[in-house]
């Protein structure tokens, strides 16, 4: 029986697991700034053309280098302790997980907020969560995705794209984030945090996950006081 992927990646983590502790921002994760401008026309637009999201479909958005038809032995085997993280909560594995867009680069404003991070080998998506949808929590690893990159070097920023309504629910560790407005952008110790989000409102939840490898324009933006920028 396969074991669970969620406790295999809690053994390399520096998180502390302690669910009586009350993790604060800037902690785990760390809110930098927030982009201005609009973007409203090119959402309405990339909303249309989404697909769900599932453990078993996830590796075809996650990075540069990621195999699109190969399916391995390895590969089945690293699904299948996904999903138990789910089905041992009593949850469906094939769940959706959110809605997913990973042709962001053909929006102009999106692809100048991906721009602007610096990134070498960046990789974009959008996910739109729906009502009802779940992302259990979990913790990321990428090396699918980016294969011969040294994990220190990876980074993975999120931009909400709209404001936040209550019923959104974005988990770091024990910190549920919320009351977001559109354009803050964040990062978070991704190799260490469990994470996870959840939509019980009525109004689908969008964000920009962009993931690469990070230069000296990133690490200024990082670096730098909560910052707006034009977009």
């Amino acid at each position: 029986m396969n074991s669970s992927y969620y406790d295999k990646l809690k053994q390399t983590s520096q998180y502390h697991f302690d669910n009586t502790l009350r993790d604060q921002p800037g902690e785990w994760f760390t809110v930098h700034g927030k982009f201005q401008g609009n973007w409203q026309q090119e959402l309405q637009q990339l909303k249309t053309d989404t697909k769900p999201l599932t453990w078993r479909n996830i590796s075809s958005s996650l990075g540069h280098k990621t195999p699109q038809t190969q399916w391995t032995p390895e590969r089945e085997a690293r699904v299948q302790s996904q999903e138990l993280d789910i089905t041992r909560g009593g949850g469906d594995p094939e769940m959706e997980l959110t809605d997913v867009n990973i042709e962001v680069n053909r929006y102009p404003v999106f692809s100048s907020m991906i721009e602007s991070f610096g990134l070498e080998l960046a990789h974009a998506r959008v996910h739109v969560q729906r009502t009802g949808q779940v992302f259990n929590m979990h913790i990321d690893t990428y090396k699918t995705g980016f294969p011969d990159v040294p994990e220190d070097q990876l980074i993975r920023i999120t931009v909400m794209l709209e404001d936040w309504v209550p019923g959104q629910f974005y988990c770091y560790g024990t910190h549920n984030y919320s009351h977001w407005s559109a354009g803050e952008f964040h990062s978070f110790r991704w190799k260490d945090v469990p994470h996870g989000t959840a939509n019980a409102s009525s109004v689908p939840r969008t964000s920009l996950i962009v993931t690469g490898i990070k230069t000296e324009k990133t690490i200024d933006i990082l670096n730098t006081p909560y910052t707006f920028y034009k977009v």
